[in-house]
This record gives C-alpha cells, structure tokens and sequence, in this order.
C-alpha cells in the first residue's frame, strides 16, 4: 500500500516522498525500491550491516532480515524515514521539555495569560453559537448558547502584562506587514524580559509612523 513518509537527516525534516509497504510490512520507497532500516538498532543488536546491505541489494533477505525493516536507509547510516504520524509524535516528545520550559517561563513573565486566552476563547465560542442560533430558523431562541463565563474586558486589568503580550500577538496577526512587523518585534521583546508598558508605547509609536508615512505616501 502507499503512504507518504518524511526523510529526515539529523533530526531535521528534508523532504516528504511516497513509500509503499510491501506484504511483510517493509517500507520500501519508491525511488530506490529498497527496504527501510533502522541502522541504529541494527548496531545495537549486533547485525552485520554491510552483509546485510550485501543481501538487500541481491534481494536475498530471510525472514530474519525482515524482523528489522524500520526506518533507516540501506546505505546503514544518514537518511531516516517516518510516517508523517511517527515524525509528529517524535517531534512533540522531543519538544516537549522546551516547550515546558517556556510555559513555565511565560507563566512567570506573563501571569494571568492562560485565563485571559480562555476569556477570548469563551468569547469567540458565544459569538459563533450565537451567530448559528440566529441563523436556524427552527431556533427561536429558546435554546440560546451557554453564556460568556467571565469576560475579557473585565478579567484584563488584573494581569496587565498578559493583556499587553496578546495585544503585541494580535499585531503579529495584522495583514499590514508594517504592523505585523512591530508586532514580531514587540512579542520577541516581550519574551526576553522587558518593560511591557515601554514595549507596547514602542509598538504603537512604530505602528503610528508607518501607518502616517503611508498616508503621506499615498
């Protein structure tokens, strides 16, 4: 059967290729037409890997051989095939100590921001359950969406700092590419440690300039 496969070298994607898998379960891409192998646990386990590249390419393979049909390439070393599946769940894991250090780091720079994104998100939510209700005509309104549990404006003033991040986010968001400029440039700020209120007076003042010499321009 087919399947699409990332190539990746070092860790790092390359490329994404079709693959098909033969009867016994083999990645084989089409390209080379040989089987996939893991050459690191081909080591581990003690495999000849040079003789076993020897019967690969002689299409002499027993069924021992096909025990080990993985992921790396019969060249026994460099190119290391996924499914695209594999390769985002190898990604999150080895990810995921970064990106909880950075939740951590966000939590203490930003307090209040996880609270804030669910307001919006509740928010977001209402309008559209509304928005679907007013356009059901067998909704007469007895059945109207759950209401907003706490809202933004009203949640915002306790953690400034969370509210001036995602107003530099929501630059970022800008079709302008001026204003998603400073936006990029606030964020980055932001996450190194700085004055938010100074950050955000920057990002406006920028936003201000080239918003008035594109009028100028005009």
């Amino acid at each position: 059967m087919g399947m699409n496969v990332v190539v990746t070298r070092n860790g790092k994607v390359g490329m994404t290729l079709g693959a098909t898998i033969n009867a016994r379960g083999c990645v084989i891409s089409v390209p080379q037409g040989y089987p996939i192998w893991d050459g690191e646990r081909l080591r581990a386990d003690g495999v000849d890997i040079p003789r076993l590249i020897s019967r690969v390419r002689s299409s002499q393979l027993t069924e021992s051989d096909w025990s080990y049909a993985a992921r790396m390439g019969d060249n026994g070393g460099g190119l290391v095939l996924w499914t695209r599946a594999e390769w985002d769940a190898a990604e999150a894991a080895r990810t995921q100590p970064e990106r909880d250090a950075k939740a951590l780091r966000m939590a203490i720079l930003f307090p209040g921001l996880s609270e804030l994104r669910a307001a919006l998100a509740d928010e977001d939510r209402y309008h559209r359950e509304f928005n679907r209700m007013m356009e059901d005509e067998d909704n007469d309104g007895v059945n109207p969406p759950a209401s907003v549990r706490i809202h933004y404006s009203a949640l915002a003033p306790q953690y400034p700092a969370a509210e001036a991040y995602l107003t530099a986010e929501s630059y970022t968001l800008a079709s302008n590419y001026a204003k998603a400029g400073a936006g990029d440039r606030a964020v980055k700020r932001l996450e190194a440690g700085e004055d938010y209120a100074a950050v955000i007076a920057d990002m406006e003042s920028e936003w201000s300039e080239a918003a008035h010499r594109a009028v100028m321009n005009s």
